[in-house]
């Protein structure tokens, strides 16, 4: 239950809207696009370098926004660099952000839709902010989602949600 909680909530917040200051306004990324352009969809995750949590969450997650989103390239990027670095003793190749957005960019994508899944905004979100906004000229448009709980308003109905029901 959790899990799809958590999977739905990122998946509503994909309908991503142009930041105009503390004003947002509606803008379709999709709309934006002409002959020739391509989108996808980065999915950012912190990481882990367990596999059975990996299995039951990122995956997971993964998965949903696939289903969700079936005509639109999904990627993924894991933020830390010492789970990188772990799963590659592994033999799991994990990339960074900015490894992925390079890649899509030689690829030919030039319309990104990037979507983090950590929870709060604090020092993970800055800086994957910091690293998005390096790679904004190499696009016509990449956005970025805010985590699940932004704003006060989501606290409260993640509140409202579990006290229904617990």
């Amino acid at each position: 239950m959790k899990y799809t909680f958590i999977c739905l909530a990122l998946l509503i917040s994909l309908v991503c809207k142009a930041s105009n200051g503390d004003n947002f306004e509606e803008s379709n990324l999709f709309e934006t696009m002409q002959q020739g352009d391509k989108a996808a969809l980065l999915i950012v995750h912190f990481g882990t370098t367990h596999d059975l949590t990996r299995k039951r969450t990122i995956e997971v997650i993964n998965n949903k926004m696939k289903s969700a989103f079936p005509d639109v390239t999904i990627r993924e990027a894991y933020t830390s660099r010492i789970v990188i670095n772990r799963l590659k003793q592994k033999s799991i190749i994990k990339q960074t952000p900015t490894e992925v957005l390079l890649s899509l960019k030689k690829e030919g994508y030039t319309h990104i839709i990037v979507q983090s899944s950590n929870i709060i905004e604090g020092i993970e979100m800055e800086a994957l902010r910091r690293e998005i906004e390096n790679m904004e000229p190499q696009f016509k448009d990449i956005r970025i989602g805010n985590p699940l709980l932004y704003t006060v308003e989501d606290y409260e109905k993640v509140v409202d949600v579990l006290s229904a029901e617990y």
